[in-house]
């Protein structure tokens, strides 16, 4: 499973969504929601919503391709079970709140990976570079 905006999608997202392929055999792509990136961001994506979703069907990277949840974040977790979640080399700060969204879906644990970046030249790599169990006590 992944979490993006996916707004314009380029080869990084593209690579993202390589790097996540190769950790499972069913890829679960979440998209964004239009209010909750303008809550996060303070602006609208270029793209809505619907575009974006198209536009990542039409890699063919991804199984499942779906909205996240505007009320319960942790929704997807119970939705469709992810054995391993795979994030942007980005959202790396996002590994301590995956705890509590997968003790909230009632998770025993969650594998977090962190996806290098496309062109590490111009990105630092990740402090996660491998494999981390998330866990629910």
């Amino acid at each position: 499973m992944v979490f993006g905006t996916f707004d314009e999608l380029h080869d990084g997202h593209r690579d993202f969504l390589r790097q996540a392929k190769e950790q499972g055999d069913h890829l679960v792509v979440v998209v964004s929601r239009d209010a909750s990136i303008a809550h996060v961001y303070g602006k609208k994506p270029t793209m809505d919503e619907a575009e974006r979703i198209a536009a990542v069907l039409t890699e063919g990277m991804a199984e499942d391709v779906v909205m996240g949840h505007i009320e319960d974040k942790a929704q997807v977790f119970s939705d469709h079970n992810p054995d391993v979640v795979v994030l942007g080399f980005t959202q790396e700060h996002f590994v301590h709140d995956l705890n509590k969204k997968a003790t909230a879906a009632g998770y025993g644990h969650v594998d977090v990976f962190v996806a290098q970046a496309h062109i590490p030249a111009q990105n630092p790599p990740s402090e996660f570079n491998e494999k981390i169990e998330v866990h629910v006590d």
